[in-house]
């Protein structure tokens, strides 16, 4: 498996490598148990992350593609944690 490398994100990549194959944080996603802790009071958009996360290990090991994007997931992480001027 491979991802996708767009412009300056190749640490990215490599981090996501490394999260792909850590079985617990890998479990708990693909078996959605992290949406156990959504509840009524949360906003709908603070679970966009945990979502993408989700799609990312799904691509992985259920798909079984050769390379992979994590466009969606890297646009997640951006609205979180880029400085803004």
């Amino acid at each position: 498996m491979g991802l996708q490398n767009n412009r300056y994100y190749c640490y990215m990549n490599a981090i996501m490598q490394c999260f792909a194959n850590m079985t617990v944080i890998r479990n708990f996603y693909l078996s959605q148990e992290y949406a156990a802790y959504k509840s009524i009071n949360t906003l709908s958009h603070s679970f966009d992350f945990s979502n993408s996360m989700f799609l990312f290990y799904k691509t992985v090991w259920t798909e079984k593609k050769k390379v992979v994007s994590i466009d969606k997931l890297r646009t997640h992480i951006m609205k979180k944690f880029e400085p803004v001027d």
